[in-house]
């Protein structure tokens, strides 16, 4: 099943309720974004990151993740990073089993004939949310909703700021550490 960026992006319940996602596409920024909110949401899971190549190389660490149960905590939150159509193998023994754990799969950008994103797509259990690149709109989106509250923020500054991060959520979200850090008094 597809969902749509913008919606999933400020719906914590998405998170909850789905425990296989499919996250890919080009845009770093929003997905590494989508990580920390799905940590901050999932805070009583464990972090497990795994990336497809120690998936390839022992394809049973990706069930032994899934299946079992941590000796400090009953949940796990399982991140696949720079996954492709190479970890299919090892995916199908995991995708079909019942469990409390949630799955993460990250991508970069998978073309229509993938198998990885076919699977997520054609599913009712599995979500699959495409990360296309930002535009300007969701750039100033972004802008005031993290500047919210400073003083003496004008179109200037911010035409400056969008300019600096070029549609870049990774720059933008550097640039507004700076300012955070710079302008602790929120007075611009």
């Amino acid at each position: 099943m597809i969902s749509k960026s913008f919606l999933v992006e400020n719906n914590e319940s998405f998170f909850i309720q789905n425990d296989k996602i499919l996250f890919y596409g080009e845009n770093v920024g929003l997905i590494n974004d989508f990580k920390n909110n799905i940590r901050k949401t999932l805070e009583e899971y464990i972090c497990i990151n795994l990336h497809q190549e120690e998936i390839i190389t022992n394809q049973n660490t990706l069930s032994n993740e899934m299946q079992h149960a941590s000796l400090f905590n009953d949940k796990k939150l399982v991140f696949v990073n720079n996954a492709t159509d190479k970890i299919l193998p090892a995916l199908e023994l995991v995708l079909e089993i019942e469990t409390e754990n949630k799955l993460i799969i990250i991508s970069s950008t998978l073309d229509k004939k993938s198998k990885l994103r076919e699977i997520f797509e054609k599913s009712k259990k599995f979500q699959t949310v495409p990360c296309y690149p930002d535009n300007e709109l969701n750039i100033k989106k972004i802008l005031f909703n993290k500047l919210n509250g400073y003083q003496g923020l004008s179109s200037q500054n911010i035409n400056m700021i969008i300019n600096c991060c070029s549609n870049d959520r990774v720059k933008l979200n550097n640039e507004l550490d700076k300012i955070k850090i710079f302008f602790a008094n929120k007075k611009i």
